[in-house]
């Protein structure tokens, strides 16, 4: 008899975890019948596809606005699949305004789930974390500080580490990499990484060629990659570098993002997953992020952290520079790189608190941890609390 899994993950980050999740899962279970909600990367790993999700990813209201069309029709279909051919159990992740409603749906028919990244991350919102647990079967937390905030709640969590530990990996030698993309000899590189959503590419992705178009003037033998996030991207992404006439100082990576982010001697990235991911490959950088202004008036009233950046979060100090908002300008960025670029010691000290974050973020084997406890939910495998406390593994937060 097969067994039968839900995966919901709403953008690029989600459905590159729930890919590995389901990979993870099949090695033990052959027979899985996986259906789901995500993006190239779950259907590589022949997850049946009620929607893609590629285009949904959005932070705030404005942009959210926009997204709820689509978002019901997934909705009504996804409801529609768990009452005529109920799953053994469903897995969210992350995409709190789809997941949380979703987990709602399937408590009240009984049918057993795992939030994986769940909301609430860097809030000390006790309560909200509360509501969310008591609608779930199991949490999973991929950083400390969100455990911390379920286990205030009175809530259990799981925390293994983050998938990301694991999963950044090159395909190959940063030497090998940068003669199969064309960059041997010349200067320093700088990777373009302008996020996954739709308004990341609008408000930060021209900002970042005009910063880079100003670094050329400065410094003629500089070199640019940019790796598109997903397919879905690919389109916008060429016809704002061919607005911006730089287009033969700019390799356009696809499929190879580790790859191209390892070559890189700094990056100019948008707050976010992909942050974490350059922590991982203990690579500098420089944070960006801007958003609608009613989103950023709302955010500052509702988000109460020090830092917008994660590897500044995890640190719990200001180690990568942060541009947000109105400090997002092309002369402004150049600047902020030019100056790492010409000082080694600060690249050195940046690249030393990069290990920092990596050793924050857990050992390997994280999702073959999760996978334990998806598969303990569902049904499929029983796990012993005192063999999985023993083990070094779990913190079981209650």
């Amino acid at each position: 008899m097969g067994k039968k899994i839900l995966v919901v993950a709403g953008e690029a980050s989600g459905d590159l975890h729930g890919a590995s999740l389901i990979s993870t899962l099949r090695k033990r279970f052959p027979e899985i019948q996986p259906t789901g909600i995500g993006g190239d990367g779950l259907r590589k790993e022949m997850v049946s596809l009620l929607h893609d999700s590629s285009g949904w990813g959005a932070i705030g209201i404005m942009e959210a606005v926009q997204k709820v069309p689509g978002w019901l029709r997934a909705f009504w279909d996804v409801k529609k699949l768990i009452r005529t051919d109920p799953p053994d159990v469903i897995v969210l992740i992350d995409s709190p305004a789809f997941n949380v409603r979703l987990a709602r749906f399937a408590r009240k028919l009984g049918i057993p789930t795992v939030y994986f990244f769940p909301p609430s991350a860097w809030s000390a919102n006790v309560r909200r974390a509360r509501q969310i647990a008591q609608l779930v079967t199991r949490v999973i937390a991929t950083f400390a500080f969100t455990a911390s905030v379920y286990r205030k709640a009175g809530e259990e969590a799981f925390f293994f580490g983050h998938p990301f530990v694991d999963l950044v990996q090159p395909t190959a030698s940063r030497d090998e990499a940068l003669e199969r993309f064309g960059l041997t000899g010349g200067g320093p590189i700088v990777g373009l990484l302008p996020g996954s959503r739709d308004h990341e590419i609008r408000y930060l992705l021209p900002e970042m060629l005009a910063t880079a178009s100003l670094l050329l003037r400065e410094m003629p033998e500089i070199r640019f990659v940019l790796p598109i996030a997903t397919r879905y991207l690919r389109d916008r992404v060429v016809r704002e570098i061919s607005k911006a006439s730089i287009g033969q100082a700019v390799s356009l990576v696809e499929g190879l993002t580790y790859d191209a982010m390892n070559v890189c001697d700094l990056l100019l990235v948008t707050s976010g997953s992909a942050t974490l991911e350059a922590a991982c490959l203990g690579k500098p950088m420089v944070i960006v992020y801007k958003l609608s202004r009613l989103t950023w008036m709302v955010l500052r009233l509702v988000v109460k952290v020090p830092y917008a950046g994660l590897p500044n979060l995890i640190a719990e100090k200001k180690i990568v520079p942060e541009y947000l908002q109105e400090r997002v300008k092309a002369d402004t960025l150049a600047r902020a790189v030019l100056d790492l670029l010409r000082d080694p010691c600060a690249l050195a000290e940046m690249r030393k608190n990069m290990d920092l974050v990596r050793s924050r973020l857990g050992q390997p084997g994280v999702m073959e941890r999760v996978a334990d406890v998806v598969a303990e939910t569902a049904g499929w495998k029983d796990i012993e609390d005192k063999k999985v406390g023993q083990s070094g593994y779990c913190h079981s937060l209650k």
